[in-house]
């Protein structure tokens, strides 16, 4: 026998050896600290849709397969829950909500839906009975249609309360409606001349009726008595457990301020922070006034002592035109002659839009701007493409803030850009599938998705009324030419949002590796009619392998 046949031998022996020691490792797993079976496990990774069971230890998943193989995780001391076939899902990511807006709506003055007379007047009776005297009266959000003629008036207010300062905010939160007290408090009167980038209202007898539209509302909302830090812990805590209710476990923060990154601090040193945050912090312009541009810039300087495991706070978010609604029309569109943006509308001058957004780039902030028209959206991509020739190794995935009306012509810039498309898909369920003047079939689900985009998808709650996803997931399945898939819906609200946000190795989809955060569903979304998913209950929220949230009947 030659050497060579020796060594070959030895060769082979060697590596059965090998071969045998690793199946005998495998066999003896380390026990998991958490297993979960017999579920219907939808993974959202592509090389493994579909598995029974989960194993789990120091809150991150260690095995996903089947209900056999997941055995020898199972020690003496692991926890082993039974998912009862449901169907399970990563945990929603919500890529732009409100979450203080939302928490203290929740625990303040709500109006409900009906016409002004009775139902609104009712209920802002009812709130104003637990106030003190002279205390300002603030509810939302309402409907130009709740009004008699479709037209808000502050005299309805102010039969109702002509001695109290009473501020309505309107359902796309752009604008408001104050009483005849709230605007002589803050200096208003038939010859004030409204901010630049806002307006007064007059009716056909030119009258102010009270109606702040986009910056005039700060005039008035200014003179509000802000919330206490307790106050804001308190609505951000609800806002929390909304969010965990719906099976959101991931958001991304689009009015971030101080007082927002205080209380979240609060809540996350007291360990009961069961959402991960990116903060978008408001960065303010001469024309939608948000705060001292000097004290914004330290603040943001200084955000990092608000960083923690489930809180980001290096984000900026900007407004940069208004509302697609009407009968405000505040959005900027494309100029049909020109092609150019109605700069009119644009509430940050293109010059400082662009060095904003190269200085924020330069600081490895990722940038969300508003853009509801056309035009805005064609602004923004002109910042975005700045930065990147100012700095071109930067490989932050900025977002198009909505992305409802976007030109064809831009979507191609939005890719070369590497711009996430940040979609509101539940807003049409509040103003219908068409927005602006004229109106404009919005959201361009398989058009963007056809131009290679990264297409993400928040609700804008508050001004939705809740967090829920899945009436706007099922709207996805059923839109005409623009309808896309179900694989592809579900990845916008799971997958896609955490790569958006730099956290794919984190959460968006369940592979070993991945924090265990899922929901347990009351269907499976796959075996029923898309008309069927809009009523979609979650029976449980597990977050970072803690149960955060479970249905009464689950």
């Amino acid at each position: 026998m030659t050497p060579d046949h020796i060594m070959g031998k030895q060769y082979m022996k060697s590596t059965t050896a090998l071969l045998m020691l690793l199946v005998s490792m495998s066999a003896l797993a380390e026990p998991a600290d958490t297993v979960y079976r017999n579920g219907d496990i939808y993974t959202v990774n592509d090389a493994q849709p579909w598995v029974q069971a989960l194993a789990v230890s120091n809150k991150r998943i260690v095995f996903t397969g089947s209900d056999k193989a997941v055995k020898r995780y199972i020690g003496p001391n692991t926890r082993v829950v039974d998912l009862k076939g449901r169907m399970v899902m990563p945990g929603i990511n919500d890529a732009h909500l409100h979450l203080l807006f939302g928490g203290l709506r929740e625990l303040g003055c709500k109006i409900p839906s009906g016409p002004f007379h009775p139902v609104i007047a009712e209920a802002l009776q009812s709130c104003a009975a637990d106030l003190e005297e002279g205390d300002w009266l603030v509810a939302g959000n309402f409907f130009v249609e709740q009004f008699p003629d479709n037209a808000p008036n502050r005299r309805y207010l102010d039969e109702l309360f002509p001695n109290r300062p009473v501020y309505l905010i309107e359902m796309s939160g752009h604008n408001g409606l104050a009483n005849s007290k709230a605007l002589a408090l803050a200096g208003i009167d038939e010859s004030s001349t409204p901010p630049e980038g806002g307006a007064f209202n007059r009716d056909s007898n030119g009258k102010l009726t009270g109606e702040l539209v986009e910056s005039a509302q700060s005039l008035v909302t200014d003179l509000v008595p802000p919330p206490t830090l307790e106050k804001n812990v308190a609505a951000l805590r609800k806002a929390v457990e909304i969010n965990n209710r719906y099976g959101v476990t991931s958001v991304q923060e689009a009015a971030g301020t101080e007082e927002l990154l205080e209380a979240l601090k609060r809540i996350e040193d007291d360990g009961d922070l069961s959402l991960n945050v990116k903060t978008h912090i408001v960065w303010s312009s001469e024309r939608h006034k948000k705060g001292d541009l000097a004290e914004l810039r330290e603040f943001i300087d200084s955000r990092a002592r608000y960083a923690s495991p489930h809180i980001d706070p290096n984000g900026i978010k900007m407004w940069l035109d208004g509302t697609p609604t009407a009968p405000y029309f505040t959005a900027a569109d494309l100029d049909p002659e020109t092609g150019e943006p109605e700069w009119g509308l644009i509430l940050i001058p293109p010059e400082k839009l662009n060095r904003y957004v190269t200085e924020f780039d330069a600081m490895g902030l990722k940038i969300k701007i508003h853009a509801s028209g056309a035009g805005g959206a064609h602004a923004v991509l002109d910042a975005y493409e700045a930065a990147r020739k100012a700095n071109p190794d930067s490989a932050i995935r900025h977002d198009l803030g909505h992305t409802n009306l976007v030109a064809e012509a831009d979507m191609g810039r939005m890719r070369a850009l590497n711009v996430v498309a940040d979609l509101s898909p539940s807003v049409w369920h509040i103003f219908g599938e068409t927005l602006g003047d004229p109106p404009q079939r919005a959201w361009q689900f398989r058009t963007l998705s056809d131009h290679g985009l990264l297409l993400t998808a928040g609700s804008d709650w508050n001004i939705a009324k809740t967090p829920n996803p899945f009436p706007a997931l099922q709207g996805m399945l059923d839109y005409g030419e623009e309808t896309i898939d179900l694989i592809s819906a579900l990845r916008v609200w799971t997958r896609n949002g955490a790569i958006s946000v730099g956290r794919e190795d984190d959460f968006g989809t369940l592979e070993p590796g991945k924090l265990a955060t899922f929901i347990v569903l009351d269907r499976n979304l796959f075996a029923i009619d898309p008309s069927e998913i809009g009523g979609t209950i979650v029976l449980q929220t597990i977050f970072e392998d803690a149960l955060v949230y479970e249905a009464d009947d689950a």
